[in-house]
């Protein structure tokens, strides 16, 4: 039986940490040295980066986060791209 929280479809690098209490949609990338945790949420077609941290956020559908980005407790909207180096802390909510 598989992993129901992890569509087949999605293609997670195996350096990836991801954590038991995360769901990752059809077609998301996660890439090498990343990690997700903590009840985070990858809707449809998201792209992760590499060095990424991902923590109790909800990230929308066709988002692309790019090399080393953080997100904590975070909601990103549909189609949003995030460049390199972008940190996210509690207070901050990162929308396009």
């Amino acid at each position: 039986m598989g992993d129901e929280r992890i569509h087949p479809t999605a293609r997670i690098h195996p350096s990836a940490i991801i954590g038991h209490d995360v769901i990752i949609g059809p077609h998301v990338k996660v890439h090498e040295v990343t990690t997700v945790r903590n009840r985070a949420v990858l809707a449809t077609g998201v792209s992760v980066g590499f060095n990424c941290e991902v923590t109790h956020a909800y990230v929308g559908e066709g988002t692309v986060l790019g090399r080393r980005i953080g997100l904590n407790r975070t909601l990103v909207c549909v189609d949003a791209h995030l460049s390199s180096s972008v940190t996210s802390p509690p207070s901050i909510s990162a929308t396009t």
